[in-house]
C-alpha cells in the first residue's frame, strides 16, 4: 500500500473512530482502534485514542456500578442481606475496577451472618420456653429429644448442657418417686429390672 493510500486509510479510520465515539459506541470504537494497531502498532495517535476510550469506558462502568450500589440502599436499611448479596454478586467481576465493592460485599456477608445468628437465637429462646413448659408438665422424653435437636444449632451450648442434665435428673427423680412402693418392697427381680431400665436410659 502506497504511503498516500496509508495516509487516506488512517484518516478515514480516525474519522470512523471519532464518529463511533460521538455516538458513544465505545466497544466498536475501541475495536476499530485495535484493528489499526494490528496494521500500525506504533501509531501513537491511535494508542492515545484507545487509551482515552478505555478510560471513558472505565469511568462509565464505575458510574454505573455506583448507581447500582445506590439502588441497593433500601435493602441495606431493611436488613435484607440475602437479596443484597445476590445483587452484589452480579457486580463482583468489577471489583478490580471499583475496589470499594469488595468492602461492601464483606459488609453484606457479615450483616447476613449476624442476622442468621439473631434469627437462630430468637428461635432458640422460643424453643427454650417450650422446653421449660415440657419439664413443668413432666414430658421429660419429649423435652430431652427437643433439647438434643437444639444442640445442633451450636448456640448456648453450656446452657443447653445444663438443661439436658436437669431434664435427666428430674426425670430420674420422677421415676423413682412414682416407683417408691416398688423400691421399698421385696420384689427384687422387678426392682432390678426397674434399675436396669433407669441405667440404660443414661
Amino acid at each position: 500500500m502506497a504511503a498516500q493510500d496509508v495516509k487516506i486509510f488512517l484518516k478515514e479510520a480516525m474519522e470512523r473512530i471519532k464518529n463511533l465515539m460521538a455516538q458513544e459506541k465505545w466497544a466498536e470504537a475501541h475495536r476499530a482502534c485495535l484493528e489499526i494497531l494490528r496494521f500500525d502498532p506504533e501509531n501513537l495517535q491511535i494508542i492515545r485514542l484507545a487509551g482515552k476510550i478505555e478510560k471513558i469506558v472505565k469511568n462509565l462502568n464505575i458510574k454505573s456500578i455506583k448507581s447500582d450500589i445506590k439502588s441497593l440502599d433500601p435493602l441495606w436499611s431493611e436488613g435484607r442481606y440475602e437479596e443484597l448479596l445476590e445483587n452484589l454478586k452480579h457486580l463482583e467481576p468489577y471489583i478490580k475496577e471499583y475496589p470499594p465493592l469488595k468492602q461492601l460485599i464483606l459488609k453484606a456477608q457479615e450483616g447476613y451472618r449476624k442476622k442468621v445468628v439473631q434469627e437462630q437465637d430468637g428461635y432458640y429462646q422460643e424453643e427454650k420456653k417450650k422446653l421449660e413448659e415440657m419439664i413443668r408438665e413432666k414430658k421429660f422424653q419429649d423435652a430431652l429429644r427437643d433439647a438434643e435437636k437444639l444442640r445442633l444449632l451450636n448456640l448456648h451450648e453450656s446452657e443447653l448442657r445444663s438443661i439436658t442434665e436437669r431434664i435427666k435428673k428430674q426425670w430420674l427423680e420422677d421415676e423413682i418417686s412414682q416407683n417408691k412402693i416398688l423400691l421399698e418392697g421385696e420384689k427384687y427381680e422387678e426392682i432390678l429390672l426397674f434399675l436396669q431400665h433407669l441405667k440404660s436410659r443414661g
